[in-house]
């Protein structure tokens, strides 16, 4: 319930999903209010209004005169139809079902509604790859996107905790513009749930761990192709860059975005400040576009992206994320950022190919983790390889 307040129309209460409801005497003199908005006289509760006691049951807002004992319930009665009644009328409230133990809301709403997906199927969705998609979150502050009525809805992002968040969802103090900032962190399925309770579609965490958080343990290359390139354009793109990784000595992943593009995860010791890492990650992206000029850019203005690959390496700076593996997006058909072995590029795999839907069974048929051993790949940018580049080492 939203508010009450009296007026020439009697009692209204506002109600999300009901609107305004008005109480005051309709023509036959009983008390409520019949559905009918000109059903009503001139309402004569204005005195009496502070002895009405309010409540919620179920869909319905109910209130009782207090010193006649009789409760009058404004909804829709058991049988369907709009209006007022006693409360044995009227169903009981329903309690949110549960998921991994947080209750969901509101469950059947359809966040993707062109897929049928509703928040009760986002957040088994992660119930059913928790084990996946957890050591991605673990201890690694994230920043949120929000669509609380659907991708196609209003979205935005959130970096900051509020008071009001889940018990489940870990906290860490940040600091931030001279101060300290709470952020979210997501250390187990429950947490995860809570996220999507939230409204939360997508996961984006930072390339760094607590309590090393001001030096990276992975780094990422955003590969951000025009969207007039095919396919084979982008498969030739990052496999550019693995061998001149490979050349450098650094084993390099894959994963898709759900999206037009693919990101390129290299696993290092947490050993070097976000600067020097921020550097290198630079300097290979120029690198490319010096070496593939008609091919790549490094610069996010549209103008120099029009049949080329942005190459985006600002994601490697304290503070900025990439979508987490596994993660849905808040795109078209509930698509998710998917984690692949290089040999997998010989089919297109962008946009909605792994979703919702499919990933879980994928998952459970899946022969060979291809990102099994990342986190247990020993490598570590050396001072070596940052001259190799052209950066001085720090």
């Amino acid at each position: 319930m939203q508010r009450r307040r009296v007026g020439s129309s009697g009692l209204q209460v506002s109600r999300i999903g009901l609107g305004t409801m008005t109480w005051g005497d309709d023509t036959d003199g009983s008390l409520g209010d019949g559905g009918a908005p000109g059903h009503l006289e001139p309402a004569v509760l204005e005195s009496l209004a502070p002895a009405l006691e309010l409540a919620t049951h179920g869909a319905s807002v109910c209130a009782r005169l207090v010193e006649a004992g009789e409760m009058r319930c404004w909804g829709r009665n058991l049988e369907g139809q709009l209006g007022t009644d006693g409360l044995d009328n009227f169903e009981a409230p329903v309690a949110p079902a549960q998921v991994a133990g947080v209750a969901i809301s509101n469950g059947d709403k359809l966040l993707y509604p062109e897929a049928k997906g509703s928040k009760r199927d986002l957040a088994e969705y992660y119930v059913a790859i928790g084990d996946w998609i957890v050591p991605h979150l673990e201890d690694r502050p994230l920043t949120l996107v929000r669509c609380p009525n659907g991708w196609d809805k209003p979205c935005f992002y959130q970096k900051h905790a509020k008071e009001s968040i889940s018990e489940f969802i870990d906290r860490i103090d940040i600091r931030e513009g001279g101060g300290e900032q709470p952020y979210m962190m997501a250390n187990n399925v429950t947490a995860v749930v809570a996220l999507v309770q939230m409204g939360v579609l997508e996961l984006h965490p930072w390339g760094s761990r607590a309590p090393k958080l001001g030096y990276p343990d992975r780094l990422i290359f955003d590969f951000d192709p025009d969207e007039t390139l095919p396919w084979e354009r982008l498969v030739e793109a990052v496999n550019v860059l693995r061998k001149l990784l490979d050349t450098l000595g650094l084993r390099a992943f894959l994963k898709t975005t759900g999206g037009k593009g693919l990101h390129v995860v290299v696993p290092v010791a947490p050993t070097r400040a976000w600067a020097p890492a921020k550097a290198f990650c630079k300097a290979i992206a120029e690198l490319l576009v010096c070496t593939f000029p008609d091919r790549f850019t490094a610069k996010m203005t549209k103008s120099t992206r029009e049949g080329r690959i942005f190459v985006d390496y600002l994601r490697n700076a304290e503070n900025a994320t990439a979508i987490a593996p596994y993660s849905a997006r808040a795109k078209r058909n509930a698509p998710v950022a998917m984690p692949i072995a290089w040999e997998q590029l010989k089919q297109d795999l962008r946009n909605d190919h792994f979703n919702i839907r499919n990933v879980p069974g994928l998952l459970k048929r899946r022969r060979r983790d291809p990102w099994a051993e990342l986190a247990d790949v020993d490598q570590e940018l050396t001072d070596a390889m940052l001259r190799q580049v052209g950066v001085t080492s720090s």
